[in-house]
């Protein structure tokens, strides 16, 4: 199952670039300097960067949705089942069984967020939503590489998040 959604993701990430490229194009071929100039480059029957932002913004918070709760017994139980696994599991430095080992989770603690460390096992979730974001932050770098070889200035950006260091 990872191996096909990476294939999903290669598969977005390239008909992004597809349709980033082609409106800088469109926008260069046209005169146009501005990209929030949204009527002028709606109207070249390309989708304005601004909106492929928003788009952006939507659908990636949408997919974070989809790994369930940070701390969860049942992808624990799915991960010791053999029928859940992590991202580039043989990169990963430990006894992969998960028994000692903790994993970073922001939780609301007396008001406030805090950063407290849970069981590996439990906060599979929030670890592969992790590696995710981390896989999105490279197609985004990629996507604005295209837009600044075209010679504009706009950054897609995804919504902040926090990813923690770790070794791999």
């Amino acid at each position: 199952m990872l191996t096909e959604e990476a294939h999903h993701m290669f598969v977005g990430e390239t008909g992004i670039t597809r349709v980033v490229q082609r409106t800088c194009e469109a926008m260069r071929e046209a005169g146009i300097s501005d990209p929030t100039e949204i009527a002028k480059v709606r109207a070249l029957g390309v989708i304005d960067l601004p909106t492929i932002q928003k788009k952006l913004h939507l659908h990636y918070s949408l997919s974070l949705d989809l790994f369930g709760s940070e701390v969860s017994t049942n992808a624990a139980n799915a991960f010791n089942a053999g029928i859940k696994g992590r991202y580039h599991e043989t990169q990963i430095k430990d006894d992969h069984r998960l028994r000692d080992d903790t994993y970073p989770v922001l939780k609301l603690v007396n008001g406030t967020i805090t950063r407290v460390d849970e069981p590996a096992l439990t906060a599979l979730n929030m670890r592969l939503r992790d590696d995710y974001t981390q896989d999105c932050v490279k197609g985004l770098l990629r996507w604005n590489k295209v837009i600044s070889t075209a010679g504009y200035d706009f950054q897609a950006n995804a919504a902040e998040r926090r990813v923690p260091s770790r070794d791999r």
